[in-house]
């Protein structure tokens, strides 16, 4: 689904990446995913939502619209700061708490309208796969002494690396 992404600097594996970061940040989520595995389907809205890879989002104003007081021609680029919309407290109980059973289904991570990102199914498929393959597969995991290495993008955050342990 690249050439559908803008030329953005992210795919699935680095966003997997950072939703292990999540929960290993939150092991109780880790716990009730292994007593309630069928969590993770819908659970993987929220791990997104709780740590958006997108951080800005641009538009442009399709037509003259006031907005909060605010006068915006049409033309003018808008820009949506999406990590902060994600935690916003009116928004969300607990914005800035992990939590895999919370309603998702009308967050921003994915996109809205004709901007829905094409890619969503298989981006969620492939969350399940590695986070349900990676808790199956090991029972201990946790953070190694390194610290995790962020790329330099802050428009599309993303984890260059995240070491960890593992065991059975």
């Amino acid at each position: 689904m690249q050439p559908f992404a803008g030329g953005r600097e992210h795919d699935d594996a680095r966003a997997d990446i950072e939703r292990a970061y999540a929960l290993l940040r939150n092991p109780e989520q880790i716990q009730r995913l292994r007593e309630t595995p069928e969590l993770l389907t819908e659970g993987i809205n929220e791990l997104a939502r709780y740590d958006s890879s997108v951080q800005l989002v641009a538009r442009f104003a399709r037509e003259d619209i006031e907005l909060h007081g605010k006068r915006i021609k049409k033309g003018t680029m808008i820009s949506m700061l999406a990590g902060a919309a994600n935690r916003d407290p009116e928004r969300y109980v607990e914005p800035d708490r992990l939590d895999l059973s919370r309603d998702n289904s009308q967050f921003l991570v994915f996109g809205h309208g004709i901007h829905f990102c094409l890619g969503h199914y298989l981006a969620r498929m492939n969350a399940r796969i590695a986070i349900g393959t990676l808790l199956e597969r090991h029972r201990k995991i946790q953070f190694s002494a390194v610290e995790p290495k962020w790329g330099t993008n802050w428009v599309m955050r993303s984890l260059e690396s995240l070491p960890v342990s593992v065991s059975d």
